[in-house]
C-alpha cells in the first residue's frame, strides 16, 4: 500500500494531460456576471481549482494566459491559456489550450488537437492522439447528478479508454463537467482506484 500514491500519481499525469449547472463559490455578483461563468470549461487567468482525494492526495489547476506569438510569432493570432498543474509527488506540469466553436484546442510539442468536444451530448465521440502520449478514446455518458461545492448539480460524464502506446494496455478514467466550474470531480484507475473531488474554486483577479 506505501506504493500507491506513486500509482495515482502516474495516473493523474495521463488523465490531466490526455488531455479531463452551478457556480463559482456561490456568490450575488456586484457586476455583471464574466463570460466564463456560463462556459462548459472555464478558461480564464487566474482561475484555480484544487482537487482532494484519499491519503492526503491533492491536484490544483491554474490558469494564465501567454500571447500566440510566443508559439508562433504572430501577433494577430488569439491568446493561448496555459493551464498549470500541481501534482503529487510529479510537482507542476503544463499545457497550452484554447476555446474554439466546437470546444477545446490543446497544443503539445507542435501539435494542435481538440481534446474536448462542447457542449458535452450523450453519444458524442472523440479521440485524443498525441503522438507523445497514450492514445484517449472519449465517449459522453449520460449526465448524472453529484455534489460539488455543497450543491447539488447535474453534470456531464465523460469515459476515457486510454491505451498505452509502449504495451497496449487498457485503462478507463470518467471525469465529471459541471457549467461555469468545468472539471468538477475526476476518477483515475491506475493499478487502483481514486476519486478526486473539487474542494475549492476560485478566481483570483
Amino acid at each position: 500500500m506505501k506504493r500507491a500514491p506513486f500509482f495515482v500519481a502516474g495516473a493523474l499525469f495521463t488523465v490531466i494531460f490526455g488531455w479531463q449547472s452551478c457556480l463559482q463559490l456561490i456568490r450575488v455578483p456586484s457586476q455583471p456576471r464574466a463570460a466564463w461563468m456560463d462556459d462548459d470549461y472555464p478558461l480564464e487567468k487566474g482561475l484555480t481549482w484544487v482537487y482532494k482525494a484519499a491519503a492526503g492526495l491533492q491536484v490544483v489547476r491554474s490558469v494564465d494566459t501567454i500571447k500566440f506569438a510566443f508559439l508562433k510569432g504572430d501577433e494577430s493570432g488569439p491568446d493561448w491559456f496555459k493551464m498549470f498543474y500541481d501534482l503529487p509527488l510529479l510537482g507542476r506540469k503544463s499545457l497550452f489550450m484554447r476555446r474554439e466553436a466546437e470546444g477545446v484546442i490543446a497544443r503539445r510539442e507542435g501539435h494542435e488537437q481538440l481534446i474536448m468536444k462542447f457542449p458535452m451530448k450523450p453519444g458524442d465521440t472523440w479521440t485524443i492522439d498525441f503522438p507523445t502520449e497514450d492514445l484517449a478514446e472519449c465517449t459522453v455518458l449520460e449526465p448524472e447528478q453529484i455534489v460539488v461545492l455543497n450543491k447539488r448539480v447535474i453534470a456531464s460524464k465523460l469515459q476515457i479508454v486510454r491505451t498505452a502506446r509502449k504495451s497496449g494496455k487498457k485503462s478507463t478514467d470518467y471525469e465529471w463537467y459541471v457549467r461555469g466550474i468545468g472539471l468538477a470531480r475526476m476518477q483515475v484507475t491506475y493499478g487502483l482506484k481514486a476519486t478526486f473531488e473539487l474542494e475549492r474554486f476560485e478566481h483570483a483577479k
